[in-house]
């Protein structure tokens, strides 16, 4: 019914497309350069391509091109492409019924959008969470998105979209699935609030200017409480300590910041707002390991899965730089006690489900997908 394809992004990509092409045949495939993979495990300068066949899985796939010079044209290139542009307008009615009963669970949707989209480079911010707000609001939040956005382990260069035998880079890949197959769906970072807590009073887009009046930089280098000149360009410390903000049901989004610009203002990878309280994060690196296993048992439950038989798992690549071997041994022992295959990919940005059942957008974090 579908193939997925996770590749190193050091490989020759239209090489492994062209080769897998030969053995996958028409079957549909949609794929993404990663910042690692996994297949069971951790795995590194590698292929995986999962193969997912059912009676029971209907099919549709999209792609966008020219993200960076107009996001909301690629997004409905690719929609179009795939055939439901309809089920992301709001001015359609179509999405109102798609919180239907699917074989006896009130909690099932039966449909689903699979993305991959362009994770940030050295001259081109992210638009992801762009691309992610536009089919949320076009969809009224009832179609669950689960997706990743594209990496090239570190490099920060250029990373890729595949569907079918075509490799784009700047691309929006998606799959629409209609199923009656149950699933679930769960996302988890690890991190805990702190008590210290800043308000954006200048914010335009993926930039935050200003945080309570002052410059952002000199708020934030205040708030991890260490000099201005060895924030640097703040790839390692937000790292280590990310922004977030927390729900009235104590849940968490984290928003991690770029990079320092020059003009003492910061990129953030999510879309930012003026009057946005965000709050500064911690998390020890056992706690942060276990977001894996969370984000899994997440989604067994809000599927009410009790027979899993693929689990899907995108992680953030930052995790890797942050907890190091933990994360391989997280990996391992999530496959081991699930007993259940599990690929995916590491990701320079992630799409999910939060704990009150409304699709995200988040950095830092694990999102999970799990078939029964």
């Amino acid at each position: 019914s579908l193939a997925l394809r996770f590749v190193a992004a050091d490989l020759d990509i239209p090489q492994v497309s062209a080769g897998a092409a030969e053995v996958l045949g028409e079957c549909p495939t949609v794929g993404t350069s990663t910042a690692r993979e996994i297949a069971g495990r951790l795995m590194v300068h590698s292929v995986v391509v999962v193969v997912l066949a059912s009676p029971h899985l209907h099919i549709h796939v999209g792609l966008g091109r020219g993200v960076s010079s107009d996001f909301q044209r690629a997004t409905r290139e690719a929609l179009v492409q795939a055939g439901v542009l309809d089920y992301f307008r709001s001015d359609k009615p179509l999405h109102q019924t798609l919180y239907m009963s699917a074989s006896g669970r009130p909690n099932a949707s039966p449909v689903l959008l699979l993305l991959f989209s362009p994770g940030a480079t050295k001259t081109q911010v992210s638009l992801s969470h762009d691309i992610h707000t536009m089919l949320r609001k076009g969809s009224a939040n009832r179609i669950p998105i689960f997706g990743g956005s594209s990496g090239d382990y570190f490099h920060f260069e250029s990373n890729c979209q595949i569907v079918n035998g075509v490799v784009c880079s700047d691309a929006v890949a998606l799959v629409f699935i209609e199923t009656e197959i149950l699933f679930g769906l769960g996302m988890a970072h690890g991190f805990v609030p702190t008590t210290k807590r800043a308000l954006v009073t200048d914010a335009s887009g993926h930039i935050v200017r200003q945080l309570d009046g002052r410059p952002a930089v000199e708020v934030c280098a205040e708030l991890l409480n260490i000099p201005l000149k060895k924030l640097g360009d703040g790839s390692v410390w937000f790292s280590r300590f990310p922004f977030g903000a927390t729900d009235i049901y104590g849940n968490s989004l984290l928003y991690v910041p770029e990079r320092i610009l020059q003009d003492g203002s910061i990129q953030f990878g999510p879309l930012m707002r003026n009057d946005q309280v965000i709050t500064l994060m911690r998390g020890t690196k056992r706690q942060i390991a276990k977001a894996g296993w969370t984000s899994y048992s997440k989604a067994i439950a809000s599927g009410g899965l009790k027979r899993p038989s693929l689990g899907l798992m995108f992680s953030c690549a930052l995790r890797q730089r942050l907890i190091g071997e933990y994360e391989a041994k997280q990996v391992e022992s999530i496959c081991r006690r699930a007993k259940t295959p599990i690929a995916g990919f590491y990701t320079f940005g992630e799409q999910g489900v939060s704990d009150d059942g409304l699709p995200v957008y988040a950095n830092h974090s694990v999102s999970t997908l799990v078939f029964s």
